[in-house]
Order: C-alpha cells, then sequence, then structure tokens
C-alpha cells in the first residue's frame, strides 16, 4: 500500500476560515453555508473513478470498439432477398419469318419473381435455399400465363481467396483485439488519474502543513516583536532591533498569505480531480483526513525492473495491437489468392399455366434440376490487395519497434522511480535532522537572548532558517510520497496497490 495512514491532519481549521472567505468570492446563500468536508485519500481516488471527466471520455472508446465487433459479427447474419421484375419486348423477326406467318416482330411480356434466404459461416461457404418464378407471355401463346418455377438449394464454398476460418473470422478477431486494447487503454488513464490524485492529495497535505510551520514563525516573530517593544520602554533595547523585529513579523505574516493561497490552489487541482461539478465542490472546502507518514522500509522486491513489463496496461495495448497486426497480415495474405469458387444448386421444377399449379408440380419432385460448377475470378495485377498486405506488414514492423521503444522507456522509468525512492527517503531523514538541529540551535538563540548576550538580528534569522528547514523537511516527505505513487505507477500496479477495483 502507498503508506498513508487515515490519521486526522492537526490543522488549525478556525485560523484558516477566515482567510479563505476572504480570498473566495460572493456565493449564493446555500453554497456559502456548507461547511468544509473531510476526505480521506482512498474515498478521494473512489470518488475520481466515479466523476472525472477524463476518465468518463475514455470509458467511451471501449464501448465504441464493442460497436466494431457487433459490426464483424454482422457477416454471418443470415441474409434474406426477395425480388420482382416485370418486362416488355419486340424483338424484329427475320425476313423469312414474317414471310411465313406475317408478323414483323415477337412480342413479350415478362414477369418474374425470387424469394431466398441464404447463411455465411466461417469455412466461408454459403448455403441457402431459394425459390423464384417466372411468368412469360408472348405473341406465340396468345399472352396466356405460363409459370416456370423453381424451389432448390444453393451452396458457394470457396476453394482459396475467403476460404477457411483464418479468413472469415479475421475481421471480428480483429475486432475483439481492438476492444482489448481499448479496455488496456482506458486502465492506462486510470493509473495516470490515480496518480494525479495523490500527487494533489500529498500537495495539499504539504501545503496545510507549510502555513502551520509559516504561522508558528509568524507567531514566534510577533513574540520577539513584543518582547523588544518592553525591553525598549525598559531602555535595554535599540530602535534598531524592534524594527527588526517588526519587519520581519510583517515579512513572515507575507509567507502566510502566500502558503494559503498555495493551499487554495491544491485543493482546486484536487477537486478538480474528483469532481464533475467544480463550481458546486468549490464551496466546501476539502480537509484530508490522511497525514503524511514518515518513509517506511521498501522490500528490495519491489523495485524490480519487470513489474512494469508485467503489469505497465500502455505495454499490454501495444501487445495486443501486435496480435491484431499479425491477424491483419494473415487476412491480408489470403486476399492474395484468385477467387475460386465452388458453386452448385439442387432443386425441382414447375411448369403450369397456374402459379399455384406450377409450385404443386415442384413440390411433386417429378423434374429435378441441378448443376455444379467453378467459377474463378483472377484481378489483373492485384495492385490494390498487395499494397494492403505490404502496408499490414509495415504496420506490425512499427508495432514492434514502438513495443522495444515502449519497453525501455518502461525499463528507464521504473529504475529512475525506484532510485527516486531511495534518494528522496535518505534526503528526509538528513532534512529531518537538520530541522531537529535547527530548532534547537533557534530555541537556544532565543535564551542567550533573554540572558542579554545575543542580538534580536540572531534570533531573527535563525528562527527563518528553523521555519525554512521544517518547510525542507516537509517537502522531502512528500517528494518521497510522490515517488513512490511514480514508481508504482511506472510499475503499473497503482491501482491494486491503492485499494480500488476498476472497470470500464
Amino acid at each position: 500500500m502507498i503508506p498513508c495512514r487515515l490519521r486526522l491532519l492537526p490543522v488549525l481549521l478556525a485560523a484558516l476560515a477566515p482567510l479563505a472567505a476572504s480570498a473566495a468570492p460572493d456565493l449564493p446563500d446555500a453554497a456559502a453555508s456548507a461547511g468544509p468536508q473531510a476526505l480521506a485519500l482512498e474515498e478521494a481516488l473512489a470518488r475520481a473513478l466515479e466523476a472525472n471527466l477524463d476518465l468518463a471520455i475514455e470509458r467511451v472508446a471501449p464501448r465504441r470498439a464493442e460497436t466494431n465487433i457487433l459490426a464483424a459479427r454482422a457477416a454471418f447474419d443470415p441474409r434474406f432477398t426477395l425480388n420482382s421484375r416485370y418486362a416488355e419486348n419486340s424483338s424484329p423477326r427475320a425476313a423469312e419469318q414474317v414471310a411465313a406467318d406475317g408478323r414483323p416482330s415477337v412480342e413479350s411480356r415478362t414477369f418474374s419473381s425470387s424469394i431466398g434466404a441464404s447463411q455465411p459461416t466461417v469455412l466461408g461457404t454459403e448455403v441457402g435455399v431459394s425459390a423464384n418464378t417466372t411468368n412469360r407471355m408472348n405473341t406465340f401463346n396468345d399472352f396466356e400465363d405460363e409459370y416456370t418455377s423453381f424451389a432448390g438449394l444453393n451452396l458457394r464454398h470457396p476453394l482459396l481467396k475467403d476460404a477457411g476460418p483464418t479468413a472469415n473470422r479475421a475481421q471480428l478477431r480483429i475486432a475483439v483485439k481492438g476492444r482489448e486494447q481499448s479496455d488496456a487503454t482506458f486502465l492506462n488513464r486510470v493509473d495516470q488519474i490515480l496518480a494525479e490524485v495523490h500527487r494533489a492529495y500529498y500537495e495539499l497535505l504539504f501545503s496545510l502543513a507549510d502555513l502551520d510551520t509559516k504561522q508558528q514563525s509568524l507567531l514566534l516573530a510577533e513574540r520577539l516583536q513584543a518582547d523588544n517593544d518592553a525591553r525598549r520602554e525598559l531602555g535595554t533595547m535599540t530602535p534598531l532591533d524592534v524594527a527588526q523585529a517588526r519587519s520581519e513579523a510583517a515579512s513572515r505574516l507575507s509567507e502566510v498569505i502566500q502558503a494559503q493561497l498555495a493551499i487554495d490552489q491544491s485543493r482546486n487541482r484536487l477537486l478538480r480531480l474528483i469532481t464533475d461539478d467544480f463550481a458546486a465542490g468549490r464551496s466546501r472546502p476539502i480537509v484530508p483526513t490522511d497525514a503524511l507518514t514518515p518513509p517506511e522500509p521498501t522490500p528490495r522486491e519491489d523495485f524490480e525492473l519487470r513489474l512494469g513489463l508485467e503489469n505497465r496496461k500502455d505495454y499490454l495495448a501495444l501487445l495486443k495491437q501486435a496480435e491484431a497486426d499479425d491477424l491483419r497480415i494473415l487476412f491480408t495474405r489470403n486476399q492474395l489468392l484468385p477467387r475460386l469458387d465452388l458453386e452448385g444448386s439442387y432443386g425441382f421444377n414447375g411448369l403450369d399455366r397456374s402459379l399455384d399449379q406450377s409450385f404443386n408440380r415442384v413440390a411433386d419432385t417429378r423434374d429435378p434440376g441441378w448443376f455444379v460448377g467453378l467459377a474463378v475470378e483472377i484481378p489483373w495485377g492485384n495492385q490494390a490487395e498487395k499494397a494492403r498486405h505490404d502496408d499490414a506488414k509495415l504496420r506490425k514492423e512499427e508495432t514492434l519497434l514502438r513495443l522495444k521503444n515502449t519497453e525501455q522507456q518502461i525499463l528507464l522509468e521504473v529504475d529512475n522511480a525506484a532510485k527516486a525512492v531511495e534518494s528522496t527517503r535518505r534526503q528526509y531523514e538528513t532534512n529531518r535532522i537538520a530541522r531537529e538541529i535547527s530548532q534547537q540551535t533557534a530555541a537556544a538563540e532565543e535564551e542567550k537572548l533573554k540572558a542579554g548576550i545575543s542580538t534580536s538580528y540572531t534570533v531573527l534569522q535563525l528562527q527563518r532558517d528553523a521555519a525554512a528547514a521544517r518547510t525542507q523537511e516537509l517537502r522531502s516527505l512528500t517528494n518521497y510520497h510522490v515517488a513512490l505513487v511514480n514508481l508504482r505507477l511506472a510499475q503499473g500496479v497503482l491501482a491494486p496497490l491503492s485499494g480500488v477495483r476498476i472497470g470500464p
């Protein structure tokens, strides 16, 4: 877990409220009456997952990818067809035919209709049933109805191009890989948002603690100013010492105001990450309930470089893209083949002057009809398919290079982050000791001033050094927590170690 405990940070809310109220613009009555909101880090992470607008945008991509899967599955949907056509035709006759019966032309009227259903399969085979009828009326039958009907089975099976499940399921499998890639990209964005929430939360903790430090420093300066005023009345303090104390108190008050601004900005940064309604949320200042805890020993296995390659979602997304590229190469290679289809049909014929009787004769199965054959199609040059195949191979080459580059980048990020964790931990320990010594030195110098063997200037300087040492200690502790977050982010384990469960 990220080392952040559920402890109440000792923040002087009563002291901060007047400053916050003076800095904020007028709010509506209902908003103005709202009080501060206590917020734990775990709750901030949960709220970010629920309301962060960047994540809301990223959630759309997996849903869009799902529509591509549905579109690819539609290739195996059954198909229904219905055709109907009416035609009239007048054909001239040869002179000998005209001389024989006196008819200069033959007129005909044709009405045809058909209905059918077919089912594609993953093998590429298309099986169907169909029924059709044609009513031919012409000069020779005195335009009487004459229905020719047929009903039977149809089959088309590709032998080269579009043959087999590899070719026919390629688009569906590519769409599935696209959905998996989109999911990984979304989860990678989740990790980034969680890291931003951690950083913003820790920065707010630092800003609040730093304000407390500067307020304590201001109180010391004001107390020294009061003591100097009293000593001047007694004639034991020079006007210069009094002026120095007043100047230092004014300078430290300016630092308090600046620290309050830093708190407001940190609160806004965190609020922006955990809500989709910034205007409503800003009326209730965030008060973190967690604390910046001292560093704890980190097991060496937690610094393993391999964790990044095993868990990083951006790396996983590239792996899914590489798998999709392999499928695309196989598909485009199949499309280079000429089309050679086996076609066949078997059914029964019927003929009668009545449509019903025509189909009754079909049902009698006395007049079968069938055919079998091959259909060949060879595109000249096949340049388009060759270009698509070459493009698929180049895309795979690009993806492999990006994978290699991402591997190196992940290893670099994990190694740098691990070194930063160790470095900031050591900096904190050094700054903690420096702060303790600085505070002890300042306290001792104040006692010397009371005994008359030191100067106000020296005491003020040592107080400032002690406050700066405390700020430096807080900054190094904050940097340690942020470095640990960056390490977990680089390793791709930030979400599970933060105790959150994620779904797109």
